[in-house]
Parts: C-alpha cells; sequence; structure tokens
C-alpha cells in the first residue's frame, strides 16, 4: 500500500479512532469532564510534573547531577547514581536456569579496604548472598551488568564476575 493512498488515510483514521476510544475506555471520567483534548492534556502535564519531581528526587538524593549548556541542560549520572543504576539493573535481571548462579569472587587489596566495604554493601543491596567474605552469589542474571560496573569503576581487575552451575 502506497503511503499517501486514500486506503492508507482511512487506515491511519482507524487507528486513531480506536486511540481515542481506548483512550475513552481507560479515562472515562476525566473525558466525560472536560472532553478528550483537554483529558489528554490534563494528563500529559500530569507526567511532566511527576518527571520534574523525580528529577528533583534524584538531585536531592545526589544521584544525578544537572548543567546548563547555553539554553539546553545535560543530566550527568554521579558515582551514587551509576551505582544506583546498576543496582536497579541487576534486580531486574532475568533468573538464571536451574542451578546456575552469578558468582563474584574480589580480591580487592587491603588498602582499598573502603571500596571493598562499597562493594560488598552494593552486593547486599543488590540481592546477592555472601558464601564467603569475597564470594557472593545471585539466581539473576547479572553478570554482563557487573562487568559493565567493575569496568567503569575502573575495579575489573581486582573482581572476577561468573556465570556458575552449582554440582548436587
Amino acid at each position: 500500500m502506497k503511503q499517501d493512498s486514500y486506503a492508507a488515510r482511512v487506515l491511519l483514521n482507524i487507528e486513531d479512532g480506536l486511540d481515542n476510544f481506548f483512550f475513552t475506555l481507560s479515562n472515562s471520567h476525566l473525558v466525560m469532564k472536560v472532553g478528550v483534548d483537554d483529558a489528554r492534556t490534563i494528563l500529559w502535564r500530569q507526567e511532566e510534573s511527576r518527571k520534574k519531581r523525580a528529577i528533583k528526587y534524584l538531585q536531592n538524593k545526589k544521584l544525578i547531577k544537572i548543567k546548563r549548556l547555553g539554553n539546553k541542560y545535560q543530566t550527568i549520572l554521579t558515582d551514587d547514581g551509576i551505582a544506583e543504576y546498576f543496582r536497579l539493573k541487576v534486580l531486574r535481571s532475568d533468573l538464571l536456569p536451574n542451578d546456575k548462579v552469578t558468582m563474584v569472587v574480589f580480591d580487592i587489596p587491603e588498602s582499598q579496604s573502603n571500596s571493598r566495604k562499597q562493594l560488598r554493601r552494593f552486593l547486599d543491596h543488590a540481592g546477592f548472598m555472601p558464601i564467603q567474605k569475597s564470594v557472593w552469589i545471585s539466581p539473576f542474571d547479572a553478570g554482563q551488568e557487573l562487568a559493565k560496573l567493575f569496568k567503569v569503576k575502573g575495579k575489573n581487575g581486582w573482581i572476577k564476575v561468573f556465570v556458575a552451575k552449582q554440582i548436587r
């Protein structure tokens, strides 16, 4: 079908009509009160307000920084923001098949004891369980995300990530 054909325009109108129909169904009270167009505007403004509050929250938690560059803004993740991003990615990872786990093994020098404590706290908050002080496991397929995090943090020489199979 040609994109500028009459049939294409009819198909697009049908889709637009369905979109309005489903929007009206899911927001019937608001649509009955103010109409479809005003309901869309109200919901869009509410969404924008939620985004602004979320950005302010992230700034207050020091997870992001906002820099103004002329008439544009740039959002930058802080170190804590990077850690939280990867923690959330790990928590959203799919489960590995039965008997498999993601295993993190680390040997961080004594002079870097603060880094070791931060790593243990991160792994604990990301749902990992300690097997030993420097060996942690999780049933989630988080290896790729963790490898990225450790590479970004420059710790991949001290930390190794494996997918392991438990032998019973």
